[in-house]
């Protein structure tokens, strides 16, 4: 199943898993995300669809234009989610609920409210506060640096609720870092599009 997509137009949609065993009626996540990748070219247009269309699965869906514009969609299937919206021009989002609304659907705080997710959220969070307190600004290669330092990334204790990859954006200039973790070690990609 495809979980990012960026298409010729700037627009990014990719998703983050939610840990919600809700089901419904409605497109898949792989389809509602190849639907808009096919249909949109910004943020807003993306977010039509998901006021148009239900979700038959729990996915946070995390979107992204070239023109700055970002969102995450927290979704509990059919037409229950959330959008969040950037802070400082900054969007972060882990395998967790962050709407207060969905966090009592969310299985991982249930079973493990201890889990890694939480700490790479708020490790994550603490670092871009870091960069914006020093620097006043915050960017790709500051998201790259703070990826590359976390002691959270992958979870063996618990390998049904594992994160193997993060990705940082900036879409204005159509590149893109992905990192992520292998049984070989820790790599590295940047894709130029």
């Amino acid at each position: 199943m495809p979980e990012d997509y960026i298409n010729d137009q700037g627009l990014f949609i990719g998703l983050t898993y939610a840990h919600n065993p809700a089901a419904s009626y409605g497109l898949t996540p792989s389809h509602i995300m190849r639907l808009i990748a096919e249909k949109c070219t910004t943020v807003s247009q993306a977010l039509k669809i998901f006021q148009k269309v239900p979700v038959c699965y729990a996915k946070n869906f995390f979107i992204a234009d070239k023109h700055g514009a970002m969102a995450v969609v927290e979704h509990a299937a059919a037409h229950q989610y959330q959008v969040l919206q950037p802070n400082a021009n900054v969007l972060i989002h882990t395998n967790h609920y962050l709407a207060p609304r969905l966090v009592s659907h969310d299985q991982v705080l249930i079973e493990h409210p201890t889990h890694t997710t939480y700490l790479r959220y708020y490790e994550a969070l603490r670092g871009i506060n870091r960069c914006l307190e020093r620097d006043g600004q915050f960017t790709r290669s500051d998201a790259m640096a703070i990826l590359r330092q976390s002691n959270y990334v992958y979870t063996q204790d618990l390998p049904r609720f594992a994160t193997i990859w993060s990705l940082a954006l900036d879409l204005g200039d159509a590149c893109y870092d992905l990192r992520f973790d292998t049984l070989t070690g820790e790599k590295s990609v940047r894709l130029e599009v």
